[in-house]
């Protein structure tokens, strides 16, 4: 140990020009490494300042010991180091030598393809304030102040990208599948947030609320994530539940009229006015009169009554601003109004406006249970929804913008869409989910078995649906039937579109899901398919350009793309792909007039027209003494008609009595019934004696029957040699088991 403390000491001696390297040499027997030991031994000294290493190297060798050891290890370390840089050195080049390869750089994610093709909306906020955004399609971002981690610049960009239409998700080229199970989407979007382009994270416990709009508000929807595989598509995974809170609104902008009064006021001209307006006329149908419901014909005495209905007075204690911030003043609480307009059950409305406290699906699953058998299934729908209680949380603040979003994410949709059935899938973007994109969807197969229990929403669905059938929407290939076929077409210029711009969907008939398949070689090659089930749409975009070919069938064939207007695009698209394909829509074409009746004579009481527009009704017949009629022996008739103001006089009206024949004569005039050939045989009268004896089956010959577009005959002759004796007899006209009219007639 001391004899490599005086080398280094001698080596030092050397460095600062006190000896020469003869010296040296002649100081150091075994001088084969000395080389190697000076330059070491000056890679220490350029790392230690110079002074205090000759100082302490000098002060090692007369008193520490301790230095002594440190000396020597660095020493060894800083050899080991020469060493091992020499030998690494030769080896770069020598591989140098053989090639000039350059350094690759890190391998980057992939991509969407849909980041290339879905246009970006910008949207600057102050990251110190709550803030409420509407895009583009009517989505709305709930912001809590501070959610972001910024400097002290408070402004921010939001960076939102969505597909919400099936033209927007087929022109962005994404898809509904996770793995090989087939999903049904209620829309995609990607948001991302910066900060001089810098990607900002969120804070600890901070959260971005969306809502998505929908027509079609599906129960057991999910929120999934997106996986971009290596050719720029999306595979979904990762399902995590919705939230769902309600949805606050003032209360005066709901509307919670039944349906059809909408109806008759659009009939009517009258839409436009205004809402006190509206109101004073809906509510006045509670001050409808017995005398107002009765009508006295020239020989007939009829009576309106209505089934059960919403008493309009009920709806009138809790429709004004006291019941701002309940559960009445939600958009999810207007949805259910129909419902309840239709059940007719009092008893339902006031389940609704006696538990405020309790969550919506709690009191929709209460309504399930006491509604009728007819309407079991709307209140079922709406438990399945889960939708709980209004959020306390939120500010001031974020409620008035809430509302001021709502109203024009409304407006926006509208745009896009005529239905005024507007709902919003609602739930929370945590900090894993920005900067990627998100799917609001639920499996095929889940769906398929919500639909069997809620017939009512999909009426239109028999045609498309098999429920006898196993689908678990798996295309893996997994329980193929004979049905399945597999098809290979030729897409003509597939050529002409940049890679990953040209490609195909199948879209379900009985679902709002996207299948794309890639296009290779001018090839669309489709597997395992029933071509019956599917519409098939290829699309291709070149610049801002939009190409398709929806063909007829699916089937062997050769096919080419042709450009489209961007109207023309989102129309086609939207015909085969909107969900609305398979949905009856409640709405039906109204026919139009500006002006009231004028002519009092023809007028009928206007809270009595509204509500045999609002409600379902039936007339009873009633009678009294001038109602039985007299005539000679064997000549009679019977006559009875529906009073309708705007028809006393109808062409076929046959108003004559007749008796010269003899034979018994039903005459109905009613707008309440279709006549025609085949209608008229589900009529029938009956002729009965005081004692109740059937005479038609004793004395009468079968009846004939005879239809005009509003009026029904049926006549009966006496069969031959038999005669009615004196007395009173009484007419029944059935429809199937149903008495529409009664009528007595005396023989003299």
């Amino acid at each position: 140990m001391r004899r490599d403390l005086e080398i280094l000491a001698q080596i030092d001696d050397f460095l600062d020009g006190k000896i020469t390297k003869e010296e040296l040499q002649n100081v150091i027997e075994n001088n084969e490494d000395l080389d190697l030991q000076i330059e070491s031994q000056e890679a220490i000294r350029n790392v230690m300042q110079k002074e205090a290493f000759i100082i302490q190297s000098k002060d090692a060798l007369s008193k520490l010991k301790l230095l002594s050891v440190i000396k020597t290890v660095i020493f060894c370390i800083v050899l080991f180091g020469a060493i091992t840089t020499s030998i690494l050195l030769l080896s770069s080049n020598e591989k140098a030598s053989e090639s000039n390869a350059p350094i690759l750089p890190k391998e980057k994610k992939p991509s969407a393809i849909a980041d290339q093709l879905i246009n970006t909306q910008f949207f600057k906020i102050n990251n110190s304030r709550d803030t409420v955004i509407t895009t583009q399609s009517g989505m709305i971002l709930s912001i809590p102040q501070h959610t972001f981690e910024t400097s002290m610049d408070k402004q921010c960009m939001i960076e939102i990208k969505e597909a919400i239409s099936p033209t927007d998700i087929i022109k962005g080229g994404l898809n509904t599948m996770a793995g090989p199970t087939l999903l049904e989407t209620g829309g995609m979007f990607k948001i991302s947030a910066f900060q001089d382009d810098k990607e900002l994270a969120l804070n600890n416990g901070k959260s971005i609320e969306f809502m998505v709009p929908t027509t079609n508000k599906t129960p057991g929807m999910r929120l999934y994530k997106g996986s971009v595989q290596a050719n720029g598509d999306i595979n979904w995974k990762s399902p995590k539940k919705l939230t769902n809170p309600l949805t606050p609104s003032d209360i005066n902008s709901l509307n919670f009229y039944p349906n059809k009064f909408e109806k008759y006021l659009l009939k009517k001209g009258l839409s436009k006015k205004s809402k006190k307006w509206k109101d004073s006329l809906y509510y006045d149908v509670t001050n409808l009169t017995v005398e107002e419901k009765t009508f006295i014909g020239q020989d007939t005495t009829l009576v309106y009554k209505f089934k059960s209905c919403i008493n309009p007075n009920l709806i009138k204690t809790f429709w004004n601003k006291k019941f701002n911030n309940t559960l009445l003043a939600t958009l999810e609480f207007e949805k259910r109004m129909p419902a309840i307009h239709k059940s007719g059950d009092n008893r339902i409305l006031n389940l609704y406006t006696n538990n405020l406290e309790k969550n919506l699906f709690e009191i929709d699953s209460m309504a399930w249970k006491i509604a009728s058998q007819k309407h079991k299934k709307s209140f079922y729908y709406f438990m399945q929804l889960r939708e709980q209680s209004l959020s306390n949380s939120k500010s001031k603040r974020t409620l008035a913008l809430l509302k001021k979003a709502i109203k024009s994410s409304q407006k926006k949709r509208n745009k896009i869409t005529s239905s005024t059935n507007l709902s919003y899938y609602r739930g929370r973007l945590m900090q894993n989910d920005i900067f990627r994109w998100m799917n609001i969807d639920i499996p095929l197969a889940i769906r398929k078995a919500i639909i069997a229990a809620e017939k009512s929403r999909y009426k239109e669905l028999k045609e498309n649906l098999r429920e006898t059938e196993n689908n678990t929407a798996d295309i893996s290939g997994n329980n193929l039937t004979d049905e399945h076929q597999s098809f290979n077409l030729k897409i003509k210029n597939a050529e002409k579109f940049e890679s990953k711009k040209c490609f195909a969907y199948l879209l379900r008939k009985d679902a709002h899901s996207f299948e794309k398949i890639p296009i290779k070689n001018n090839q669309l090659h489709i597997k395992n398919r029933k071509p019956n089930d599917y519409r098939l749409a290829i699309v291709g975009f070149e610049k801002d350009k939009s190409w398709l070919c929806i063909p007829e069938k699916i089937e062997n064939q050769n096919l080419e793309l042709f450009l489209e207007t961007e109207e023309s695009f989102t129309k086609k698209i939207e015909k085969v792909a909107s969900s609305k394909r398979f949905l009856n829509t409640l709405l039906q074409d109204i026919s139009k007039k500006s002006k009231f009746l004028e002519s009092k004579k023809e007028e009928e009481s206007k809270r009595l027209e509204l509500a045999k527009f609002l409600y379902s009704s039936k007339i009873d017949t009633l009678f009294n003494e001038p109602d039985i009629f007299a005539f000679k022996q064997n000549r009679f008739t019977v006559q009875t008609f529906d009073y309708d103001p705007n028809k006393l006089v109808v062409k076929y009206l046959p108003t004559q009595k007749v008796d010269s024949i003899n034979c018994v004569k039903a005459f109905l005039n009613s707008d309440k019934y279709e006549f025609n050939g085949k209608t008229t045989q589900n009529f029938k009268i009956e002729i009965l004696s005081q004692s109740g004896k059937n005479m038609l089956k004793s004395h009468f010959e079968e009846p004939n029957k005879y239809s005009w577009p509003k009026n029904l005959l049926i006549s009966s002759e006496l069969r031959r040699g038999k005669k009615l004796s004196k007395g009173t007899y009484i007419v029944k006209l059935f429809y199937y088991s149903q008495l529409v009219s009664v009528k007595t007639f005396e023989v003299l």
